[in-house]
């Protein structure tokens, strides 16, 4: 009895393992007069990461960090240019073999949404990054993936989300809520640091795990909420 009550803690450590993840926030390029510490507050709610994120890098601007104060327990504020908190974000996750959520900018995923992204990138080992949808500009929308795609879909009303697959598989695409594989993490390096956005790093990080055979999925149930989008 003893030994079978000693293996259910076992399990219940290794699935709450599972569910964590090591985050990186950009703040960076949010708009003039952003209330950061308002938003990072938000972020550790329970229901959102405040329960998944093993450590939390929040990158902002230089005139924001006196304003941000003291930060949460597990979160480390930078001012550094985002690539280079990134890079080291990446290491540190390689080195403990932990996944890396990458948010950029004011993109509130629901925990649930997390373990989503977490769940596919474990349903095949050639999938190395998943993305979430966000939610568009108008209410009851779902924003498309990048600026240049289909103009027609950003207005796609949410509930058509339920008529469309759980997931489909891209060569590689951006994404303002990309979860990346440990495996990604310590296979290939740092990101090229002449890129002057942690996005274009990002986007060009993918497009050399994708030439080794590595697809992103992006999961059409996973929405996180996008307040400040704007297209």
């Amino acid at each position: 009895r003893r030994s079978r009550r000693q293996n259910l803690v076992r399990l219940r450590c290794h699935r709450r393992s599972r569910m964590q993840t090591d985050i990186l926030i950009d703040f960076s390029q949010v708009a003039a007069g952003f209330a950061v510490r308002q938003a990072i507050d938000r972020l550790t709610s329970p229901d959102l990461i405040g329960a998944i994120g093993r450590r939390v890098t929040c990158v902002v601007g230089s005139d924001e960090v006196s304003r941000v104060g003291t930060p949460p327990l597990g979160w480390t504020i930078r001012s550094t240019p985002p690539v280079e908190a990134a890079r080291d974000a990446i290491a540190a996750a390689a080195d403990a073999d932990c996944s890396l959520l990458v948010l950029l900018g004011d993109i509130q995923p629901s925990s649930a949404a997390v373990g989503l992204l977490l769940a596919a990138l474990e349903s095949d080992p050639m999938i190395g990054f998943a993305a979430g949808r966000l939610t568009g500009a108008t209410e009851g929308s779902v924003a498309r993936l990048d600026v240049a795609g289909d103009a027609a879909c950003d207005e796609l009303p949410r509930r058509l989300l339920s008529a469309l697959p759980d997931s489909y598989l891209v060569a590689d695409a951006p994404a303002r809520c990309l979860i990346i594989k440990p495996l990604i993490l310590a296979n290939f390096g740092e990101l090229d640091d002449r890129f002057t956005t942690l996005a274009g790093a990002l986007w060009h990080y993918a497009s050399r795990a994708r030439r080794c055979g590595f697809r992103t999925v992006v999961c059409n149930r996973a929405v996180a909420t996008a307040p400040c989008l704007s297209r």
